[in-house]
């Protein structure tokens, strides 16, 4: 009888460690980053709000992230390989389920284009912008209409590796518009640009493109399913106990 209790006591022991999505022992998530500040820099205080974020919701479930930076199109290439587990802020689109499985949203971007500021510049429709020659960077998706504007070849669309390139070629009068999300525009004039270059470049409220940013996970990791349900469980960790809105609430202030 005792043994059969023992026996019983093990089998629930065993079920329980099965079931549980905690992580039981140490475990450590590798994160493929870019520079994009304010989301994203070695330069910023915990890696940037994104990756704090990131840090927190897995330390939440116990498990350990370890930060490798590269330039964007390059760390894309290396989840996808399985060279690097993770990497943060990117929009789910049906093109990439086929390398990654997506979390759920970290938070979400506004796109819009930023000009010159002697450009005459308003659009309603994307067809408005057939004259203007646009820079875009990297692998980076800017929404639908953009993507198949792209493809039909009727549009003057440039890609460079980074958004800094673009930012200047903007300020230099070598393309026109540069679609990229509010804060990193601010930040990226902010920080590169003198205060009479920062006065040459505006934005326009219109958005080309919201949607959510995620955490794309190599299906190639041996942990790739446990690696959502972690990140998952922990971002609504910190968004019950408030951690969530308190780390937010400074890009919240930006974008109102």
């Amino acid at each position: 009888m005792r043994q059969a209790k023992l026996s019983l006591n093990v089998l629930f022991l065993l079920l329980l460690v099965l079931t549980v999505p905690r992580v039981a022992v140490a475990q450590i998530i590798k994160v493929a980053g870019e520079q994009w500040a304010p989301f994203s820099s070695t330069e910023l205080p915990n890696l940037g709000l994104m990756n704090h974020l990131i840090q927190e919701a897995f330390a939440t479930q116990g498990v350990e992230v370890e930060f490798g930076f590269f330039p964007t199109s390059r760390s894309l290439e290396l989840v996808k390989a399985g060279e690097w587990d993770i990497s943060g802020g990117w929009t789910p689109t049906d093109e990439r389920k086929s390398d990654f499985l997506f979390s759920d949203p970290i938070f979400h971007e506004t796109i819009v284009f930023f000009h010159r500021k002697q450009l005459k510049f308003s659009w309603a429709e994307f067809s408005d912008l057939h004259r203007f020659r646009i820079g875009v960077t990297g692998d980076l998706y800017y929404g639908p209409e953009l993507e198949r504007a792209e493809r039909s070849g009727n549009y003057r669309i440039a890609r460079v590796p980074k958004d800094l390139l673009n930012m200047k070629k903007l300020l230099h009068g070598r393309i026109d518009l540069f679609p990229i999300t509010i804060e990193a525009g601010l930040e990226a004039l902010e920080k590169n640009f003198t205060k009479q270059q920062r006065a040459q470049i505006v934005f326009h409220n219109k958005p080309l493109f919201e949607g959510p940013l995620v955490l794309l996970v190599s299906k190639k990791s041996k942990n790739a399913n446990n690696i959502v349900l972690w990140f998952n469980e922990g971002l609504k960790e910190l968004k019950r106990s408030g951690r969530y809105q308190e780390l937010t609430r400074e890009l919240n202030h930006a974008n109102n």
